[in-house]
């Protein structure tokens, strides 16, 4: 649960003001209190606000705790002052502020590199990887919102773990399940691996 500022200069008189959250969807004013007037109507991404409203005067109104929407992205919103439930001035698709995209694991994959000289009937067999030894981390993924070319791709472990990456002449694969595409596995290429360090590793997104 998180806290949502408004910050208001409007241009007539006005008692009520009325927020909607348009983009992402989930989002919820249930149970919603505020710093400044009286909440009139709190149902899911609407909330209906009391408050005396002065032409050309800011006022500075706090809601919390919301319920952020789901998949991330840039959030959007309906913004409208009332007297006498009738709208006075009124803003659409307003823009708020960004939100991280969630990443849904699929699967994942632990696999025991074979060191020089060991049967490659070991690796068949599925043996667990141990402490201090080399494995292969196999990651299949959802993304909550698209990726742009650019973007920097960072998985980062716990202090149990050292990551290093894997020098390649090629870019390497990573399979990820776009929005738009559920289900269907597409490449996403990641080059310009940074040196590793003990316990992240980045990559960028062409």
């Amino acid at each position: 649960l998180s806290v949502i500022r408004l910050e208001l200069t409007p241009r007539s008189e006005a008692s009520q003001v009325r927020l909607v959250a348009v983009w992402p969807p989930s989002f919820s004013f249930s149970g919603v209190e505020i710093n400044h007037g009286r909440i009139l109507e709190a149902n899911g991404p609407s909330v209906l606000i009391a408050v005396k409203l002065e032409p050309h005067t800011r006022v500075d109104l706090t809601l919390g705790p919301v319920l952020l929407g789901t998949g991330g992205g840039e959030t959007r919103f309906h913004l409208a002052s009332l007297q006498a439930q009738q709208v006075v001035d009124e803003v659409l698709e307003l823009p708020g502020f960004r939100l991280p995209g969630n990443v849904h694991f699929l699967e994942t994959q632990l696999e025991r590199h074979l060191l020089p000289g060991e049967s490659s009937f070991i690796g068949q067999v599925g043996l667990p990887a141990h402490i201090d030894e080399s494995a292969w981390l196999s990651l299949s993924f959802g993304l909550g919102q698209p990726s742009a070319a650019g973007s920097t791709l960072l998985l980062m472990s716990s202090s149990c773990w050292e990551l290093r990456a894997h020098p390649v002449d090629a870019p390497m694969a990573l399979t990820s399940t776009l929005p738009g595409a559920v289900g269907v596995g597409s490449n996403v290429e990641l080059v310009d691996i940074d040196a590793p360090t003990s316990r992240s590793v980045s990559a960028t997104i062409l």
